[in-house]
């Protein structure tokens, strides 16, 4: 994952916490890294990270997880991975990798049923908001946003304007860090 040193040129222009890396690996090995600029630690239970499936606007509880337990450390980052690493266990089809189990801060519940956020693929737009500023929005303000809510790209967005998967290019989210 993103080692520390690049994200020294944002430390001193930004407070807020921000998505700073997206794995879409294939299988499991899917992580979202989120980095913490400030000078204090932060806790994240103020903060829910939202999986937009399939290109949609509606928010859905069951695609977003409260980050409640989880804390960055002052100008440092936490990645989040699924917790899919031990294939002995039932519904354990296939497990995180080893060089991504090294980088992983928190796990995440891989009970679909419980919590789907980390299922997600090159499609899906993903958000970090913050809950207790909700305003008119249910699921709280948005801090920052990885893809485009409301937009199918198809499997990927692409290097090619308008970036979906149509206006053909290399993918950027599907299989991609």
């Amino acid at each position: 994952l993103l080692s520390i040193a690049p994200l020294a040129l944002v430390w001193g222009q930004c407070t807020t916490p921000f998505i700073s890396e997206y794995v879409e690996g294939s299988n499991n090995n899917k992580a979202i890294e989120i980095a913490n600029p400030s000078d204090k630690d932060l806790d994240l239970s103020d903060y829910r990270l939202i999986r937009w499936q399939n290109g949609s606007a509606v928010y859905d509880a069951a695609f977003s997880i409260d980050l409640t337990g989880i804390t960055v450390k002052a100008k440092d980052v936490v990645v989040l991975v699924i917790d899919k690493q031990d294939c002995t266990k039932t519904g354990q089809d296939t497990c995180v990798f080893a060089d991504l189990k090294a980088q992983t801060d928190y796990y995440i519940c891989p009970d679909y049923n419980v919590s789907s956020t980390m299922y997600f693929n090159g499609n899906d737009a993903m958000s970090l908001n913050k809950i207790s500023d909700n305003g008119q929005m249910p699921f709280g303000a948005f801090v920052d946003i990885f893809g485009l809510i409301g937009e199918d790209p198809g499997q990927s967005w692409t290097d090619t304007y308008p970036y979906t998967q149509a206006a053909g290019g290399a993918y950027w989210t599907r299989d991609q860090t």
